[in-house]
């Protein structure tokens, strides 16, 4: 039984997915709004776990309050996909948008 026991618990660790690879991993690029100063600031595109999109948005706008000494009146939201293609073209399509919107529009080197 003795040397039964490891080769069990290495089949049973086999068996079952780990929290690593269940978790919901997506391409992920985060923006903050400013219209009061008519300023759109923009992340980098990364990889990271879409259940801390809040987390992400959170640690963001903190990173532009800081770097850019503003306090953005609106808001942080960040977009993501399945496929870095897929979320690369919603960023750009949020980045031409923004351009037209807003006078100031920043794209950062900002990831999780």
């Amino acid at each position: 039984m003795k040397k039964i026991a490891p080769l069990l618990t290495l089949i049973v660790s086999l068996s079952f997915p780990t929290i690593a690879n269940t978790q919901n991993t997506d391409w992920i690029f985060c923006m903050v709004t400013d219209d009061l100063n008519s300023s759109v600031y923009f992340s980098d595109v990364f990889h990271g776990n879409y259940d801390n999109l809040e987390a992400y948005q959170t640690h963001f706008r903190e990173h532009i309050i800081t770097k850019y000494s503003q306090e953005p009146n609106e808001t942080t939201y960040c977009g993501f996909e399945s496929k870095k293609d897929e979320t690369l073209a919603e960023f750009n399509t949020e980045l031409d948008d923004s351009k037209s919107i807003y006078k100031n529009v920043v794209v950062t080197s900002w990831t999780k």
